[in-house]
């Protein structure tokens, strides 16, 4: 498990948004917010 240990909701949540970005990118390269 990569996931850091973290205190702050916030940073819990960029922490896996930007995760789950990265993921959804490699999984489909054209796909763009």
């Amino acid at each position: 498990d990569l996931m850091p240990i973290v205190d702050d909701p916030e940073e819990v949540i960029k922490i896996i948004n930007d995760f789950y970005t990265q993921k959804k990118s490699e999984l489909t390269p054209n796909y763009e917010l």
